[in-house]
């Protein structure tokens, strides 16, 4: 009998961080901050509201915002050393993502960093789902597959996320935002470790 093996999968951290009332903390902070740090960026096709370059949690003073992405770090180096790393990665780079109705994030990586992470702080219903999706150069789909949920065949992995969610991922996998078609915000931190 032929034997299966997988050599090349891609891993997804997926962790429950915060409680609801953790989480009621970092998202009163979010509505705390001053609105300079939040623009509407024209560097996607589709507009976004980010404190990208403008305010980074990592580097704040806020104790809560430090036991944040202290805790999502603790979850990156466990996740490093489950894939065989003994390097201790820090947060490089960290932002919050406020997507209104209508908002979608198009398919991207981040480049220059080993592990990225999202956070999610408000997840209203049928505010969107994150997708990842094979690396380009995987994208051909066997001809003749119907179920996309097998594992040797799949061509995107989508999670419906929930509030308090944590997703931690190599910062080189492809990932998108489907459209918030709900009529309230959706509130998450993005973050990239080297």
């Amino acid at each position: 009998m032929a034997e299966i093996q997988t050599w090349f999968p891609e891993t997804i951290y997926n962790e429950k961080l915060l409680n609801s009332i953790e989480n009621s903390k970092v998202d009163n902070l979010i509505s705390s901050l001053d609105k300079k740090y939040f623009k509407c960026t024209d560097d996607w096709l589709c507009p976004t509201i980010t404190t990208f370059n403008l305010y980074s949690i990592h580097t704040s003073s806020n104790k809560i915002f430090i036991d944040l992405v202290d805790k999502i770090e603790e979850h990156v180096n466990a996740f490093a050393r489950i894939l065989g790393s003994e390097h201790k990665f820090k947060c490089k780079e960290s932002w919050i993502n406020i997507s209104q109705k209508g908002n979608y994030q198009e398919c991207h990586v981040h480049p220059n960093n080993s592990f990225s992470a999202v956070y999610y702080i408000k997840v209203p219903n049928n505010s969107g789902n994150i997708v990842f999706r094979k690396m380009p150069f995987e994208t051909y789909e066997l001809k003749g597959t119907r179920d996309r949920s097998n594992e040797y065949t799949y061509q995107s992995a989508t999670y419906e996320v929930e509030e308090g969610q944590l997703l931690i991922f190599r910062s080189h996998i492809p990932h998108m935002v489907t459209e918030n078609k709900s009529d309230e915000n959706r509130i998450s931190i993005a973050l990239n470790f080297d």
